[in-house]
């Protein structure tokens, strides 16, 4: 009786202490999985470009230019950023923007995740070929889990 006792025990233990070993892991796992969830944001990207990028025959009247990304977006508050059209060869500025703080130039705005350039005092040339530069990390997602690279 005794030692039938004792078996029943040390079995009992043996249930108990793989049950206490696999509730460890499934609680190390719960932690893992909800770490991963709240630690991994999906990368800031540019969805679509308006003009596309390298579009050939655009008007030279065109005032505005536009950047669709993956998430909701918003200027960094962070810092004071630069945001430049200029000509591709010679590098010459044509417009340059500027977001202090967050706060924009009145041609630049964000709505949702589009960030639009409306300039209507832009000039351009026939047979030329311009390029816009946004400084690194001056748009980041809608909360600043992410910044665009520019």
């Amino acid at each position: 009786m005794y030692i039938t006792t004792f078996r029943n025990i040390y079995l009992f233990y043996n249930v108990l202490t793989e049950n206490i070993r696999v509730m460890k892991n499934i609680y190390s796992l719960l932690i893992i999985f909800s770490l991963s969830t709240v630690t991994s944001f999906a990368q800031l990207t540019v969805d679509t470009y308006d003009p596309v990028q390298d579009a050939i025959n655009v008007s030279k009247d065109i005032n505005t230019f536009s950047l669709t990304f993956n998430q909701d977006i918003q200027f960094n508050s962070d810092d004071i950023y630069f945001i430049y059209i200029k000509r591709y060869g010679d590098d010459s500025q044509i417009a340059r923007y500027l977001i202090i703080y967050g706060d924009a130039d009145d041609e630049l705005s964000i709505s949702g995740s589009q960030f639009l350039i409306s300039d209507a005092t832009l000039t351009f040339d026939y047979d030329s070929t311009y390029y816009i530069t946004i400084d690194a990390n001056t748009i980041q997602s809608l909360g600043g889990a992410e910044n665009y690279a520019g």
